[in-house]
């Protein structure tokens, strides 16, 4: 049945209750929440928290962290405060990208989140630096068979992996799943070389935040180029390289520091 004029009014004022807290607006809690504490804040039931955050992210208003199972703004809201973190994350994120491209010919570039088991492209481009909003912005791809998934998954534990999955198969002929992440953590970087798609790859790297935590991924793709495996694992360890370096840097601009070493 549909929510006469009162029901959808009760239903925005949570909305908007929630949005105000995470944008920190309605006190000084701001940036993230849970369902509980949120609930308490917003002075509303926890099934109702739960629900309200459910509406606002299918419509990418928020996001959840799957590691601190925590809500925040999403990307669909870069205008709600100027000064707000994702604007800014947004903003060094096509900076950096932009500048990533010019030392690139004929790839793309995007910078995904994980969205439970699935990749959420924030951000993208073709291979000029043309901004593809509506071929891939905001849609929602495979996390096990994308380059920034897959770089994404590998940082999550072992019991926050089960959770994310939900226990889906890793695609056939790619692999275990266990030897793959292992891979990408030994290298820094992952790799989908024709998972996604037969005659497409990808290489992510991790962006991290002021506060430690993994903000997504940042990734080259384009098409598979012939040649023997040789030249295709040299092509994919120079790519990668400019892949790294460029989401270190992305680190770097949103405020994070690499801890010293010994």
């Amino acid at each position: 049945a549909r929510l006469g004029a009162n029901g959808g009014a009760v239903v925005f004022a949570r909305e908007l209750a929630l949005l105000e807290l995470l944008a920190g607006t309605a006190g000084s809690q701001g940036t993230s929440l849970g369902v509980s504490r949120a609930a308490t804040l917003a002075e509303m039931s926890k099934a109702q928290a739960s629900r309200t955050f459910a509406s606002l992210e299918a419509e990418g208003l928020v996001v959840r962290d799957p590691q601190m199972r925590e809500y925040r703004l999403g990307w669909r809201l870069p205008g709600l405060l100027m000064d707000s973190r994702p604007q800014r994350t947004l903003q060094f994120v096509q900076e950096r990208i932009n500048r990533l491209l010019a030392n690139t010919s004929g790839l793309g570039a995007s910078f995904g989140v994980l969205r439970g088991g699935k990749l959420l492209v924030v951000y993208s481009t073709g291979p000029n630096g043309s901004h593809r909003k509506l071929a891939w912005e905001h849609r929602e791809f495979p996390a096990t068979r994308t380059a920034n998934g897959r770089v994404l998954l590998a940082a999550l534990s072992e019991s926050e992996l089960h959770e994310t999955l939900g226990g889906e198969a890793f695609p056939p002929n790619s692999g275990a799943l266990s030897t793959t992440l292992e891979r990408t953590r030994e290298l820094g970087y992952a790799i989908s070389d024709g998972e996604f798609h037969p005659d497409q790859f990808g290489v992510a790297a991790l962006v991290w935040g002021e506060d430690g935590r993994i903000v997504g991924a940042l990734a080259l793709q384009g098409a598979r180029a012939g040649g023997s495996l040789d030249e295709r694992a040299q092509e994919l360890a120079h790519i990668a390289t400019e892949v790294a370096r460029a989401a270190d840097e992305l680190s770097h601009d949103l405020g994070w520091e690499r801890a010293p070493v010994g």
